[in-house]
């Protein structure tokens, strides 16, 4: 009897905590401001105002206030990655050959070729983004594959379907028994990169330094710390890196990022210059442009905008950092030319747009007509 009693008695106390949480969570939703659900979001190359720890005049990457691209709304935060694109005859040629390899080892009866190409040639269906045709192969011979490239391939196409958490989890699995599988471990840390877990990143980074001290990993970590706002190891990666290999552009864009987070923007200027030195790149080009924004040095700011898309003319960031630009020079003409270049790339800039739009409707301009048509074309 007394037994049923305490039980009834945990029962009604589960109960009403339950109740008590629901409620906590219901009042927590209610003030939550939700985006609105028509148009882009924005892309700004503004900052958002600093940070309430002031940076020292010293400029230590040190002591700099923790502020992440995630807060910066910058443009320029990664690099523009564009898959390669491939002839159908290449494409035809490339799986031919993986084909016939793959048929010579069934012939022969050769299994651990057999299982080594089958891999090879849904990697390849992958590499051309033929994902239905890979999973296909995937379902049928997978269970002929090693673990590690059942998992592996796994990981490729539920990256495909955005299932990067999903990816995530199951390479953890995998590397709790296979703790030095050097490829799985790369391809985690570049998960962990893709849903923001820089911290995460570093150490996955570090241990594969550790693993695989043959091959530097001082790029991927420059990298990571970078993206993390850890100045310090920002310093230290990336200073290492330039020492390695004094050609590898990306060690100055990264330093270069890092100050521009801090807000110092000769530093920043002076480093992307220095990238831009030893090899032109888009990338480089477009974060020197929006750090002579931010230092309001608008004329030099499309001058390199310009020069970014002379390099890159597919570039989305580029053509809208140039518009923006030129719209801080009442430069309406030329910013919708590069307004509707970025649409036809797929970029949605309605806030800009609309921005502009509204001002030369307040100045009574025949223009403002104009750009409300574009903003029109740029939703389909």
């Amino acid at each position: 009897m007394n037994n049923n009693c305490m039980n009834m008695l945990r029962y009604c106390q589960f109960f009403v905590l339950g109740l008590s949480l629901l409620c906590l969570r219901l009042s927590h939703a209610q003030s939550i401001s939700l985006p609105p659900a028509a148009g882009a979001p924005p892309i700004s190359i503004t900052p958002i105002p600093p940070a309430t720890i002031a940076v020292p005049a010293s400029g230590d990457l040190t002591k700099a206030p923790i502020k992440k691209y995630s807060e910066f709304k910058s443009i320029c935060v990664r690099e523009e990655e564009l898959p390669a694109l491939m002839s159908s005859t290449v494409k035809e040629k490339r799986l031919a050959l993986v084909q016939n390899k793959l048929d010579k080892a069934v012939a022969t009866q050769n299994a651990g070729q057999i299982s080594i190409l089958k891999a090879l040639l849904i990697r390849e269906h992958i590499k051309q983004n033929n994902f239905v045709k890979a999973e296909e192969i995937f379902l049928r011979e997978g269970i002929h594959l090693t673990e590690t490239d059942r998992v592996l391939i796994a990981t490729d196409i539920d990256l495909n379907k955005k299932l990067n958490k999903l990816a995530k989890n199951n390479l953890n699995k995998y590397l709790e028994t296979h703790q030095n599988d050097i490829l799985a471990l790369e391809k985690l840390a570049e998960i962990y990169i893709s849903l923001n877990f820089f911290s995460d990143a570093a150490m996955a980074y570090e241990d594969l330094q550790k693993i695989n001290p043959k091959k530097s990993y001082s790029e991927h970590l420059c990298r990571s710390a970078t993206l993390n706002a850890d100045h310090a190891n920002v310093r230290k990666f990336c200073f290492k890196l330039q020492t390695q290999d004094p050609k590898n552009i990306m060690a100055s864009i990264y330093l270069g990022i890092s100050w521009r987070d801090q807000e110092k923007y000769p530093e920043a200027i002076k480093s992307f210059e220095k990238s831009m030195g030893i090899k032109p790149s888009e990338y480089a080009s477009t974060c020197l442009a929006e750090s002579l924004y931010l230092s309001k040095n608008f004329a030099k700011a499309i001058q390199q905008f310009e020069t970014s898309v002379k390099i890159k003319p597919d570039s989305k960031r580029a053509r809208l950092g140039l518009a923006v630009t030129y719209l801080k020079q009442n430069l309406f003409n030329e910013a919708l030319i590069q307004f509707k270049e970025a649409c036809k790339l797929g970029l949605q800039p309605l806030i800009e747009m609309s921005a502009a739009a509204n001002t030369l409707k307040t100045q009574k301009s025949d223009l403002a007509n104009v750009y409300f048509d574009e903003i029109q074309k740029c939703k389909k």
